[in-house]
């Protein structure tokens, strides 16, 4: 009897122990299972942060920060701003290199809640500052600064028009042409003129030379007493 009883306290101890241990495991392995999926969640939210929304704040500028722009064909150049707002907006004011724009220059369309502000200048090339800020009825609410650089681009320079001049001839007006060659046209006309002067000369040279010629002859024909 004694035998019997001993026998059933081993087996329900070795139970007993078994039961630990196997409890000991399955907690073991939903701690570890637990860790996983925190540490899965943890890598998630660091591959997919959530991006705040742009609420009361400058959304959209041109020319973008640390860009290049061109002057248009007047030296100009265009700049333009966007806001999201809470509240209806009641001003936009510019400043480039610290000098205020006037608010006559800066035509704002859109929403009132989503305006956006363009306003064109003359500006030299080189690196220039704007500053720009959008007040609602609180005042002000968004603000925005940043740097670009300005290209200056050529304007060509229109080239003379030649003075026509009419002209004779096959491509004068009996010609249906004109000349397009005003020195030209003015060496024709000085030669023209030097020429007639040279030939008026030597016609009265010869004149003058035929006069002398027939007093000479007829002062020989006289008799003699």
């Amino acid at each position: 009897m004694m035998n019997t009883k001993k026998h059933a306290f081993r087996s329900r101890w070795w139970l007993l122990v078994g039961c630990f241990f196997l409890g000991v495991s399955m907690a073991g392995g939903l701690g570890t299972q637990s860790a996983h999926a925190a540490q899965a969640r943890a890598t998630q939210r660091r591959v997919e942060p959530l991006l705040p929304a742009c609420s009361q704040c400058i959304s959209d500028i041109s020319p973008a920060d640390g860009s290049t722009a061109q002057t248009d064909a007047n030296g100009k150049v265009t700049i333009s701003i966007s806001a999201q707002l809470d509240n209806n907006f009641t001003k936009f004011e510019i400043q480039v290199d610290q000098t205020t724009v006037d608010q006559t220059q800066i035509q704002v369309t859109g929403d009132p809640t989503a305006p956006t502000a363009q306003v064109k200048l003359v500006l030299t090339g080189g690196k220039h500052h704007v500053f720009a800020q959008v007040d609602d009825a609180s005042g002000p609410v968004a603000s925005a600064g940043w740097d670009f650089t300005v290209v200056v681009t050529a304007t060509p320079v229109p080239s003379a028009t030649p003075t026509t001049v009419a002209t004779t001839g096959p491509g004068g007006p009996s010609g249906g042409g004109t000349s397009t060659n005003p020195t030209t046209a003015k060496g024709g006309i000085v030669l023209n003129t030097v020429s007639l002067i040279f030939f008026s000369v030597a016609v009265v040279g010869l004149l003058v030379i035929a006069f002398i010629a027939g007093m000479w002859f007829g002062g020989r024909r006289l008799p003699t007493a």
